[in-house]
């Protein structure tokens, strides 16, 4: 009798056990309210925000670009060495600063500018990401000079430029590395035209009309970057780290509404390959991909390409 229970409790203990791990077998990262509804909408500067005194005209008859771009360029590149960068960086940045008195030197805007010249790197490089803060930083210092120099004419001068250029950065192309920093280019130029007044006001060369103007055709300026910069920081935070919530990652990739998000978080799912390895987190990650391949839009699936492509030797490269 004993014999016969014996090999019966047996087996049913092992069905009980793989019932429970069935029960545990991780189900992937659930999304997050980092990737919401609303976050997953595409955000833009509003059409009603005040016009900026200090937006740099359009010379000539035919509309080229912003005139003053390429001579604060030109200026600002002594500021490059200042940043303490190795000299290859340097170099590097000096190639983007070309780079923006081509973009100034055109006659309009080109779609894609800043998108071209990256050759399809993202926030993932973090050479690229040095190299755009060190063109913002020498830029910052060209203008901050000015002021401490007392020219504050031609400081906000050059701040409407670097306005203009952070504005094309961010309207006018789709990676979402130029286009975050066309936000920080737009605060910081911001940020600086009210350093500038607020010294010529110190200084008594501002009325008071002037000065009220000038805060107050700003402010909404602040407050609609800020909006943008808060909603993408939030779905950053979960999705571009060393250890990416999947189930937001794969929302961003196929339902974000800002083809800007989207092809970064296909190019992101390379990484979370060998970022996540449970089974359920590969399989969402590999269909994310899979689907991608196919997407209507080319950027997508080039990134799509590149994601699934990407080898673990690439992959120990990176440095977030």
């Amino acid at each position: 009798m004993l014999k016969i229970i014996l090999p019966m409790f047996t087996a049913t203990s092992i069905i009980v056990v793989l019932v429970i791990v069935f029960a545990v077998k991780p189900k992937g990262d659930p999304p997050t309210s980092a990737t919401s509804t609303e976050n997953l909408k595409k955000q833009t500067l509003p059409a009603d925000l005040p016009k900026l005194a200090f937006t740099p005209k359009r010379s000539g008859q035919d509309g080229p670009g912003f005139d003053k771009v390429s001579t604060q360029c030109q200026t600002a590149g002594r500021y490059i060495g200042q940043g303490g960068y190795v000299r290859e960086s340097q170099a590097e940045a000096v190639k983007l600063m070309e780079v923006i008195e081509q973009f100034s030197q055109s006659r309009t805007p080109q779609r894609g500018f800043a998108d071209r010249f990256m050759n399809g790197r993202d926030l993932y490089d973090p050479e690229l990401k040095q190299n755009l803060e060190i063109v913002v930083s020498a830029l910052n210092l060209h203008v901050k000079a000015m002021i401490e120099e007392g020219k504050y004419d031609s400081a906000q001068e050059a701040a409407g430029a670097c306005f203009a250029l952070g504005h094309a950065l961010f309207n006018d192309n789709t990676r979402l590395m130029p286009r975050r920093t066309g936000l920080l280019l737009m605060r910081v130029s911001l940020q600086n035209y009210i350093n500038a007044a607020n010294a010529e006001r110190a200084a008594g060369r501002m009325d008071a009309d002037a000065y009220q103007l000038a805060k107050s055709s700003t402010q909404p300026w602040f407050d609609a970057i800020l909006a943008i910069e808060t909603v993408w920081a939030k779905k950053l935070e979960s999705i571009n780290n060393p250890k990416p919530n999947v189930g937001d990652l794969v929302r961003v990739a196929d339902k974000d509404e800002d083809l800007s998000f989207r092809v970064f978080a296909v190019r992101r799912l390379g990484l979370a390959r060998f970022e996540r390895g449970d089974s359920s987190n590969q399989s969402a990650i590999n269909s994310a991909i899979e689907s991608a391949l196919s997407n209507d839009q080319p950027m997508i699936r080039e990134a799509a390409e590149s994601a699934q492509s990407l080898t673990v030797e690439q992959f120990r490269k990176v440095n977030r």
